[in-house]
């Protein structure tokens, strides 16, 4: 999201499109403050610690994964409301041709985007996979002041599935 914000800063240089490898739109991130003492740390960060829960589910239902084609739907965000998986059902079906991308995935993942290429080959053969923790922050007051990563009432869903 960082890299889409800052281009799209310069729109008569940029023209920036978002897309999710997830059939939902967002989650929401925070950080908070911790007791040193207690802790050993002044702060956390939420984050996913052992993989995404997607690749579980992979994981278990391989057979049926195989067989999974990509498709992009559009999704225009509504406060308080959750659409899981239909998109905007009366957005336009269109293609979209790029002279540059900027894939922010996981490599395996740009991997499946991109195809068997030679470009791909070149670019990600070589990557190595890993399950590792990565601390980005340290500052609770940082991430305070820069992103809204507490919880605010106004923004949360109310209903998730049609349960709430």
């Amino acid at each position: 999201m960082s890299t889409a914000h800052h281009l799209s800063q310069y729109p008569e240089k940029f023209a920036v499109t978002l897309t999710d490898a997830v059939n939902y739109c967002g989650g929401q991130a925070f950080s908070i403050s911790l007791d040193k003492e207690r802790y050993g740390t002044s702060w956390a960060n939420q984050g996913v610690h052992g993989g995404s829960f997607v690749h579980h589910l992979m994981a278990r239902h391989q057979n049926e994964v195989k067989r999974l084609v990509v498709q992009l739907k559009s999704r225009t965000p509504v406060p308080g409301a959750h659409n899981p998986v239909g998109g905007d059902s009366n957005a336009p079906v269109s293609e979209e041709v790029y002279d540059e991308i900027v894939l922010r995935c996981l490599a395996d993942t740009a991997k499946n985007v991109l195809g068997r290429t030679a470009k791909e080959k070149k670019g990600l053969g070589s990557a190595k996979f890993s399950d590792d923790i990565t601390i980005t922050h340290n500052d609770s007051d940082y991430m305070k002041k820069h992103y809204k990563n507490f919880y605010k009432e106004n923004l949360a869903v109310e209903k998730l599935g049609g349960v709430g």
